[in-house]
């Protein structure tokens, strides 16, 4: 770097640093200039305002007033119009005094002395006012005049600022409190029946007439008082000193007569004036100076708030300060913002690099975890086509197929939840279901596993009364397999796993249940260390045997934000080398379908339970009290023939017997034999297990077992089952509960499906349980087929939504607008890859009456079907 260069920069540094000074220098004198014009404008706005309140406050003064000497004159009135004697008129004023505060008093015109129509604390009722002359004496002859012009019995008509009649503040001589009396003449009659002229006292503490005027909130620190012509107080606070309020003025603002007299005539002026002076503790404050009644000058309003009590906007040095600090230090960061912004540059770009670099190993892992069932998928179908020959070759293929398809599937669907779930886009699809039904599911789903790894699976339930609950079935199952699923995936084969399903009564509501959700399992257990980060996306167990695993690592993460979006918690507490268990507990409500567990009951009933299980028998126990019924339980099947034996040799038998098929160290089918033997062939005996039916019916059968029952053992199904079988004579026939298609074989559908593919898959399931179908290539086609074809031609419409031409949306809205009633109103089932709740409600609000996702799982359709066609 030559001389020259550093010469530029140099000048071009001290040309930003004057730069930047002179622009500091500029602020700060606008930030001056504007403080100041607000402060003036805020304090010509206070002084307003309050000039104003004064004004609104001498008319609720004088309101106060002209009430009360309206009621002095009203008494008067009554006196003189009733031609009362002295006794008579102050026991009146007695019995209508309804203010103990107030008093009322007579005196003489002359002497004014007289009587008080309440007595002091010595019994003495006389009162002398001749201290008061000169206060009163104008008051007295304006009563007069008033009463010679008019007479005293229209004295009361007027309620006007004109008409009140007011002493100074003087002390009540039977109270002693401080007060002021409104005057009105009264016409006595004397023992001669003659009338004699008095004045009237209506006796008021100004401590009464103060607390009627008092200042609204914002003006907390201001006061007023009432003055004569002269400026002596007729009523004024404690803070006003002096007798004389503009000697008050005067004296504690330290100025001259002539002072006081200018500032006196400005304030009485009549032009609104309003001054700043200081009151007795030299605190700066605000006065003005009312009429008492316009054209009236014999009274005065005066009223004084101390200047910060308005609040006033003063020059904000703070702002300022703060203005010059901003600025210098906008100097000294120009020094060091380049340095910064290289910096953050060189952050970001490592971030970016990270990303990347997190891109890559995201991507790496999925293109691994996604091409291996890929790679199972392409090779099996490959292996199938060359054997077509050989069915049990091709089946063997078409079963490993399947299974890779559904995790492939699985990848799929765990990847875009967890982008749902960053994005913020996840929501919850709230429907009635059954608990039964969705364990029964979860339980299949994993079955192909357990019995893979030669593992214990038990199922336990505790306490749980209501299976119908209203929420995210999708979601609560998607938990509940998960964590199940891990289970079995890191537990070695031979394992034991427990599932527990706990209900309570839910503190927020009597119409919720608390469901707390267990598994266990004695599998390869988790570090301290993974814990910490075993919700994070992406996280596995580092584990020699993590090989043998399959997943994503995404299983706990959506779990966990699933949970959290549902409202519950999850815990989980875990041993390397012993295991671990997973706590989910969720706040769930009843469904409104609930059925009434009061006609769940099998009273009278017999049952006999033999299961190797100690917690699966006590739990069940409670299940069979509760059905109302007398059940023995028996860990063996020696321990169940001895009670067999006994209750044979009392004339008596069970009316059921439910046997478990996994009964450890012994074998199913020789245990049921025994049992069946022992029993006789009258006693229905139910299989009882976690496992599938299929697998162990025919020698289930053939050993004697009259039907099955799956762990674990809910109170709807185990009361329809025995209600079945109770009810059967022999072993019970053959069923078609089974039969996914029941009550559907025979319809025939409209499919609009613009992929061949697609088509051709849905239509060979479909004619798999008897279903016909016609297909429309797009929604333009699906609404014409409908609109043409003959009444009754199509039961319901499998629409698709992301169609050519029409889209699916916009056919349900054209077939919903059809002429005839019955197309109009054919029950249309979404049967798309948009699945997300977004996807389902925007379907069900084109008009559609159910959603079912893509690829089509063939028992969620025929339910949704039987839902909408409501075919039991």
């Amino acid at each position: 770097m030559n001389e020259n260069d550093t010469s530029v920069k140099m000048r071009r540094r001290i040309t930003l640093l004057l730069g930047n000074a002179l622009l500091v220098i500029v602020i700060l004198l606008l930030c001056l200039q504007h403080v100041k014009q607000h402060r003036a404008r805020e304090t010509a706005a206070a002084e307003d305002a309050f000039v104003s309140s004064v004004s609104s406050m001498s008319s609720v003064a004088t309101t106060v007033l002209s009430a009360l000497q309206f009621s002095c004159s009203e008494k008067a009135a009554y006196i003189t119009a009733s031609a009362m004697d002295m006794e008579d008129a102050l026991r009146f004023l007695a019995d209508s005094n309804s203010d103990p505060a107030f008093m009322a008093h007579i005196l003489d015109y002359d002497t004014l002395q007289g009587f008080s129509c309440t007595p002091d604390e010595s019994g003495n009722t006389a009162v002398d006012y001749s201290s008061l002359r000169e206060s009163i004496r104008e008051a007295m002859q304006a009563v007069r005049g008033e009463a010679s012009e008019a007479g005293s019995e229209n004295a009361s008509s007027d309620l006007s600022a004109d008409s009140i009649r007011l002493t100074s503040a003087y002390t009540n001589p039977i109270s002693h409190f401080q007060s002021v009396g409104f005057l009105e003449d009264i016409v006595l009659t004397d023992e001669d029946g003659a009338a004699v002229h008095a004045l009237l006292v209506q006796v008021v503490p100004t401590s009464e007439i103060l607390s009627r005027w008092t200042f609204p909130s914002q003006y907390a620190g201001a006061e007023m008082a009432l003055l004569s012509a002269s400026g002596d107080y007729i009523i004024h606070p404690n803070s006003m000193k002096s007798q004389n309020f503009w000697e008050f003025i005067r004296i504690y603002n330290s100025i001259g007569y002539d002072e006081a007299d200018r500032i006196r005539e400005q304030l009485t002026g009549g032009a609104g004036k309003i001054m700043k002076l200081s009151d007795s503790t030299g605190t700066p404050c605000y006065v003005v100076c009312r009429p008492f009644a316009e054209g009236r000058t014999d009274m005065y309003f005066a009223a004084m708030i101390p200047v910060d009590a308005l609040s006033l906007a003063g020059v904000d040095y703070t702002l300022v300060i703060i203005v010059a600090v901003g600025m210098l230090l906008i100097l000294m960061l120009n020094s060091f913002y380049i340095l910064d912004m290289n910096r953050r540059l060189r952050r970001s770009n490592e971030l970016a690099l990270e990303a990347s670099r997190a891109k890559t190993d995201f991507l790496s892992s999925m293109s691994h975890d996604i091409r291996t069932p890929m790679n199972a998928i392409i090779g099996l179908t490959t292996i199938a086509s060359r054997n077509t020959n050989d069915p049990a070759h091709v089946s063997d293929c078409l079963t490993k197929i399947s299974t890779a398809s559904n995790h492939l599937l699985t990848l799929i669907n765990d990847i875009l939840d967890i982008s749902k779930i960053e994005s913020g886009k996840l929501s919850l699809n709230p429907a009635p279901f059954s608990l039964d039904d969705l364990i029964s599911q979860e339980l299949s789903i994993v079955q192909p596993q357990v019995r893979a790894k030669n593992q214990e699976l038990e199922v336990h339930l505790d306490g749980v009364e209501h299976e119908r609950l209203y929420a995210d079935e999708l979601r609560i199952k998607q938990i509940f397999i998960n964590l199940l699923s891990n289970a079995v995936k890191y537990t070695e084969p031979g394992g034991r796993i427990t599932v527990g399903l706990k209900e309570q009564s839910a503190e927020t509501a009597p119409d919720q249940i608390r469901l707390t959700y267990t598994v266990q399992d004695n599998g390869i257990g988790m570090s301290p260390e993974f814990m910490k980060i075993m919700y994070e996306p992406f996280s596995r167990v580092e584990d020699s045997r993590r090989s043998q695993t399959q997943g994503t690592g995404l299983g706990l993460a959506i779990t966990r934000q699933m949970v959290d979006l549902m409202g519950g918690t999850i815990d989980c507490e875990s041993t390397p080398g012993e295991g671990t268990t997973f706590t989910v507990t969720l706040t769930l409500p009843l469904a409104e379908d609930s059925p009434d567990t009061a006609d769940l009951a099998l009273p009278g009933v017999s049952l006999l339970l033999i299961d190797d299980d100690e917690t699966f028998r006590s739990t069940s126990l409670d299940t069979f009290r509760s059905l109302e019924m007398q059940a023995d339980t028996a860990a063996s099947v020696s321990e169940a023939l001895t009670m067999l034996e006994e209750r044979k040799e009392l004339g008596l038998s069970y009316d059921v017997i439910l046997l478990d098929w996994k009964l450890r160290g012994t074998e199913g089918a020789e245990n049921l034999r025994t049992v069946r033997e022992a029993a006789g062939a009258q006693v229905p005996i139910l299989v009882v297990s976690a496992y599938d039916w299929d697998e162990i019916k025919e020698p289930a059968k053939e050993a004697g077992a009259t039907d099955f029952l799956g762990k674990p053992l809910f109170r709807t199904s185990l009361c329809n089952k025995l209600r079945t079988v109770l009810h059967t004579e022999g072993p019970a026939p053959e069923t078609e509960t089974n039969d996914i298609a029941r009550g559907l074989r025979g319809l025939h559908l409209l499919v609009a499906e613009d992929n061949d593919m697609n088509w051709e898959i849905i239509r060979e399931l479909l004619s798999m349980y008897d279903l016909t179908a016609d297909r429309a290539e797009n929604g333009s086609l699906a609404v014409s087929r409908l609109k043409e074809a003959p009444d009754g031609t199509y039961t319901a419409v499998l629409m698709d939504v992301q169609m050519p031409v029409m889209n699916g949306y916009e056919a349900t809205a054209a077939i919903r607008q059809l002429e005839d009633e019955k197309k109009r109103t054919i029950p249309i089932i979404a049967m798309t890859a948009d699945a997300f709740a977004e996807d389902i409600q925007a379907c069900l609000d084109a008009g559609m009456n159910a959603h079912t996702s893509k690829p089509v799982d063939m028992n969620k359709l025929f339910d949704t079907l039987r839902n909408v066609l409501a075919v039991k």
